[in-house]
């Protein structure tokens, strides 16, 4: 065998008997590597010690030399293996040996287990022992000493609890744990072999560690192949050996699964191969690039030593069909190709696709350094490329082809890369894309290329450069256009087909957008293969298609609709020449839209965004040409030559479908008695359309137009006679009847034209956005209104005195009047009226002045002479206009000294009266001069010092009116002096006692003064802090006042002081809460507790949320007084105060525990803070 395969590693396998030869030809081989590993299943290694007696031994020695032919014992049948039908088979074989043991074999048998027993250790090759625990032939107890025995360093002992001794033909489930066991054993190998390097990888890849490639992987390899030259060749040899061996053993192995471990490995061990035996090998730049490479790419590449052409192109042919050779075992080939497809693809296209150097000519010389291509090497190389390209093209056809197209893309995006490499796989995508489901494929391989880096934005620009290379067919490959896109426009049609969904998304933004590029590269073929059968529906409403259709059903209009509303309004952006398009089937939508805007309907919005979106995004004059074209059915507004827009087909209706959509019907018969009603529901929707447009420009320009239409209406009125009844010369009735019906049908359709007009601008009329637009953009608007009067005059003029009677044309020439009347009135009423605009209506006095006196309506009669007289004397209003500018302003310097004359004049009555004797007016002096100073009058607020000491030196006075009066004055100046307020204002309060006040009349005084010092607070708010020791002492130097309403009142005044300084009370806390804690345990009043109380629920009110962190040390002791009071106390006052209380701080307590959830959003417009 050796002599016949010598460049293969040679195993031996033994069972039972087989395993003793086995092992006594391993150590009678030549030399020690001469077998490669050693298998062996019930191994003969001992037998039962009480059968090799010395006695039973010398019988037999004996017995082997007279009688060696007989039979000693026999083996039981049912101790060969569990498989009963394999047994029997075997035992039917006329092959198969059935007799007992001889003597003389049993005797050779035993010196030999002796001669092996000496020898075991010298048994240094890989071993692999198989044995059933069961096996009554072969003891087990053998393989174990047998394992235990052998030095090797690489064994395996395993034993299987069922077994019997023909393991071989044992149950298919025991043989599958056998295959098992081998594939372990085998990728055990591959992970030794690996793991060293392995780690060096990630000591690589670790940027802050530097190490020497050349001497790390140079010593690693070197321990596997001590022998070895090209130390890295060897290593990548033998990782596709071992993996030649995996997938060997996986052949036909259906039920094997790889664990996450061997996959790993076997992902590791080809990490390798392509770093030392594909890459180094690779012309450069062929491939990804290897700035992209990571860090031990780079290391192994940069350490490689440049190596001859020929040894390159070896080294990448021997691996590559390696990896053929593995990528033919499905299990493998899934690991391998879904993590290292694009090395792969790199090198088969090297090895297929790399232009070839032509041979030498044999009588030419060659530089030293320069290859020479002989004519053999040249057809050798001519061989390998067609066959790697077909290995290539079988890869690339049973693979995912998305995942094809992405790793195509990654190497073609090489910027420095050959330009053969990027020819060949541009047409390679091209192929991809030509074929079925190609375009689909295509857009899955891009969008997986850098998926999850883009925000929104730059994934719609990705969805447009996609959309600009796919729209374009490929110059080298396809020149026919027309070819491509008959091949890509039914896969653009499948996409747009796909159900909505979020993984749907991409792909229809992409077709749509593709949609949008063909038809701007080529008009004809994208309506020929995309717009037409995307429109097919609604084309076939129109009435010059060749092949109307009678029916359309609800599922297909809906279908056709969401479709145009996903190209047209998702999936690309606003374009007047793209949203062109629609302009065919503009008219049947506008119809369908009229037809579900008064109902319920789900095709209500989609249909409403469309036509708004070519409303809006179209030229004003073309949107203006559609919309009276919908509204007229005439298209005599849209002749431009090119045939744009076309009318629905007379008598499709759309009706409501049995699924609750619409579906469209032929009515040819059915005669429109209700046109009145269908008319003007026709006008409300054109004129919701204009304001959801939200287009000033638009409906100002609409309703122009529509001026101008009723005008030159009015004007064709006047000048064609009325049509003949009939123009028919025979006497025929029948024929005079016919042309008596053609003549009334185009009168109808005359009649409802001028009623749409005069709808419409009925409508729009009331519009006052478009009245204010038309105010702005006056040129149009001065036109109209002076070509309606001078008409109008005109005919006014020459109307004969008989003809009295009122015809149709009477009637819109009088709403058109009145209806230009009013526009000039409220353009001539404007502030700012242009010069030139005068002088523009001044022409049109005559006219003013015939309607004025001749006009049969006297309303136009008198709008016509007010608007005379306003535009002929406005040329003398303009003369004295400077004029009139500087009396006005001289009127309201005027009108500025009457008024600071009658505010002096209110304050010098306020300070006379305070001169006067009598004590009720000089009490009204200060009531007076205190409003003053709370209506901020100016002239007392320059005199604001004064005014305070006038209130100071009335509180002198001893009678309370006017002391009090004085205090009130002094709360109104506290915002522009607190200080000087406050302070005289705590004076007076702890001076009372010093007062002749007695009795009541003092405790009125105090409190009022309390309440006045409350009051300020209120007025200063964050400023109150600035003040609480003058204004908090006065209040607590009465908490020891005889009289308890004294006591009382200061305790209120001092909750209310406390509660607005909220948490600025500071150190003073200790003092009050003492003082309160001594008034709510000894003071006998309980209107005075109840006013302590009360002061504690006013604090927590004022400190809300914070009472939590400024009351630390109080809050407990605050809790237990509160429910000692609310246990104790009986009066029901008391304890309501007691209560609120409670409940405040319960409140606080709550919020603390459970805050509540307000969701805010921040806007950072540079950088987010560093604590977010």
């Amino acid at each position: 065998m050796r002599s016949l395969y010598p460049d293969l590693p040679l195993f031996v396998v033994g069972h039972s008997l087989g395993g003793l030869i086995s092992l006594l030809a391993v150590l009678a081989a030549p030399e020690p590597t001469f077998f490669r590993g050693a298998v062996l299943m019930a191994p003969l290694i001992e037998v039962d010690p009480s059968m090799a007696t010395p006695c039973n031994i010398w019988m037999a020695k004996w017995l082997s030399n007279i009688l060696p032919q007989m039979p000693i014992s026999h083996v039981v049948s049912e101790a060969i293996t569990r498989n009963r039908p394999a047994l029997d088979a075997m035992l039917a074989d006329e092959l198969n040996y059935s007799g007992g043991v001889k003597v003389k074999f049993a005797f050779h048998g035993l010196h030999a287990l002796a001669h092996l027993e000496k020898s075991l250790g010298q048994i240094r090759l890989p071993l692999l022992i198989q044995q059933g625990a069961v096996d009554t032939i072969v003891r087990p107890e053998g393989a174990r000493k047998l394992f235990a025995t052998v030095p090797s360093e690489d064994k395996q002992l395993l034993e299987y609890p069922e077994a019997f001794h023909n393991m071989y033909i044992e149950y298919d489930e025991v043989v599958q744990k056998v295959v098992m066991a081998e594939h372990k054993r085998m990728f055990r190998v591959l992970s030794e072999l690996i793991r060293p390097l392995e780690d060096k990888i990630r000591i690589v890849s670790q940027p802050q560690e530097k190490i020497n490639p050349d001497l790390a992987l140079d010593a690693i390899l070197a321990q596997k192949v001590p022998d070895a030259q090209d130390v890295r060749w060897t290593f990548v040899s033998q990782i596709l050996a071992h993996l030649t061996e995996i997938a060997q053993s996986l052949k036909g192995s259906f039920d094997v699964l790889l664990s996450v471990q061997e996959q790993k490995d076997i992902s590791t061990a080809m990490q390798l191969v392509i770093a030392l035996g594909i890459l180094p090998n690779l012309i450069p730049e062929v491939g990804l690039s290897i700035e992209k490479r990571s860090k031990f790419i780079q290391t192994c590449l940069a350490s490689q030593k440049d190596i001859h052409i020929d040894q390159k192109y070896w080294k990448l042919v021997s691996v590559a069909k390696g990896l053929l050779t593995l990528v033919e075992e499905p299990l493998l080939s899934e690991v391998i190709l879904s993590k290292h497809l694009g090395d792969m693809l790199a090198m088969f296209i090297q090895l297929g696709y790399a232009p070839l150097k032509k041979p030498n000519p044999p009588n030419v010389s060659t530089q030293p350094k320069e290859y020479v291509m002989t004519p053999e090497r040249f057809d050798q190389l001519t061989q390998d490329q067609a066959f790697f390209r077909t290995e290539l093209n079988r890869i690339l056809d049973k693979l995912y082809q998305p995942m094809v197209v992405k790793h195509l893309l990654v190497i073609q995006s090489n910027a420095k890369g050959p330009k053969w490499v990027k020819r060949i796989c541009g047409d390679f995508l091209s192929e991809r894309l030509m074929r079925e489901h190609g375009l689909m494929n295509v857009i899955r391989g891009v969008m997986d290329v850098g998926e999850g880096t883009e925000s929104s934005s730059s994934s719609t620009q990705r969805y447009q450069i996609i959309a600009q290379v796919l729209a374009n067919p490929p110059a080298s490959t396809y020149k026919n256009t027309e070819a491509y896109y008959e091949k890509i426009c039914p896969q653009i049609l499948d996409i747009l087909a796909l159900r909505s969904n979020p993984e749907s998304q991409h792909f229809h933004l992409i077709a749509c957008a593709c949609v949008k590029t063909i038809s701007e590269r080529s008009l004809i073929l994208s309506r020929r293969y995309l717009l037409d059968k995307i429109m097919e529906t609604f084309l076939r409403m129109n009435a010059i298609h060749p092949d109307p259709t009678n029916e359309v059903s609800e599922e297909a209009i809906e279908k056709n609709l969401n479709l145009l509303h996903l190209i047209f309004v998702v999936g690309n952006d606003p374009s007047g020449v793209f949203l062109a398009h629609l302009e065919p089937i503009l008219l049947v939508l506008m119809e369908l839209h009229c037809a579900v805007t008064y109902g319920v309907s789900a095709l209500k919005k989609p249909l409403e965004e469309l036509l708004l979106r070519y409303l809006k995004c179209c030229s004003n004059s073309d949107s203006i040409k559609a919309v009276k074209a919908f509204a007229f059915k005439d298209l005599g507004h849209c002749q431009d030559g090119l045939n744009r827009f076309q009318l629905p087909r007379e008598g499709i209706k759309f009706i409501n479908g049995e699924q609750g959509g619409i579906q469209m019907v032929f009515q040819p018969n059915e005669l429109d008695e209700q046109f009145y009603v269908s008319d003007d529901e026709k006008s409300i929707v054109i004129v919701d359309l204009l304001q959801d447009c939200k287009d000033k420009a638009l409906a100002t320009d609409f309703f122009i137009s529509l001026l101008k239409d009723l005008s030159e209406l009015m004007g064709r009125i006047a000048r064609e006679p009325s049509p003949p009844i009939s123009n028919v010369n025979s006497n025929s009735l029948e024929e005079k009847l016919l042309s008596f019906e053609r003549d009334l049908d185009q009168t109808m359709l005359k009649l409802r034209k001028n009623l749409m007009i005069v709808r419409l601008l009925g409508l729009l009329s009331e519009d006052d956005k478009i009245q204010q637009n038309l105010m702005k953009d006056s040129e149009q608007l001065l036109e109209f209104v002076c070509l309606t009067i001078e008409r109008c005059a005109l005919s006014c003029a020459n109307e004969s005195e008989d003809d009295e009677e009122e015809d149709g044309s009477q009637i819109l020439e009088a709403q058109s009047l009145m209806m230009a009347l009013t526009l000039l009135s409220v353009k001539v009423t404007q502030p700012y009226v242009q010069i030139d605009e005068w002088k523009r209506l001044q022409n049109g006095l005559k006219d003013l002045d015939i309607l004025g006196k001749m006009y049969p309506d006297e309303r136009a009669r008198q709008l016509s002479r007010r608007l005379k007289l306003l535009i002929a004397t406005h040329g003398a209003v303009m003369d004295h206009k400077d004029e009139m500018e500087r009396h006005i302003k001289t009127m309201f310097s005027k009108v500025d000294d009457i008024h600071n004359i009658s505010e002096k004049v209110k304050q010098m009555k306020a300070l006379q009266s305070l001169t006067d004797p009598l004590l009720p007016i000089r009490g009204h002096g200060l009531i007076a001069l205190t409003k003053l100073v709370n209506q901020k009058d100016e002239v007392t607020l320059k005199n604001v010092k004064k005014v305070m000491d006038i209130f100071k030196d009335n509180l002198a006075d001893e009678d309370t009116y006017i002391y009090l009066q004085a205090i009130y004055g002094l709360v109104a100046c506290a915002n522009y002096d607190p200080a000087l307020v406050i302070d005289v204002l705590t004076r007076e309060y702890a001076l009372i006692d010093d007062r002749k006040y007695i009795g009541e009349g003092a405790i009125e005084v105090r409190t009022k003064i309390g309440e006045a010092l409350v009051r300020v607070t209120k007025t200063l708010n964050e400023l109150t802090p600035k003040f609480k020791n003058q204004l908090l002492n006065p209040f607590l130097g009465q908490l020891n006042h005889p009289d308890e309403l004294v006591r009382a009142s200061s305790l209120s005044n001092l909750g209310e002081v406390c509660r607005n300084l909220k948490y600025s009370l500071g150190m003073i806390l200790d003092e009050v809460f003492m003082c309160l804690h001594q008034v709510i345990q000894t003071d006998k009043s309980v209107q005075v507790r109840r006013a302590a109380v009360l002061v504690v629920s006013l604090i927590l009110q004022g400190l809300g949320p914070d009472a939590l962190k400024v009351l630390q040390s109080y809050i407990k002791e605050i809790y237990k007084t509160l429910i000692q009071l609310q246990r104790t106390e009986t009066d029901p006052p008391l304890l309501q105060h007691v209560d609120i209380a409670l409940g405040e701080i319960d409140d606080i307590v709550r919020r603390f525990f459970q805050p509540e959830l307000n969701h805010t959003k921040k806007i950072y417009v540079l950088d987010t803070p560093d604590n977010e």
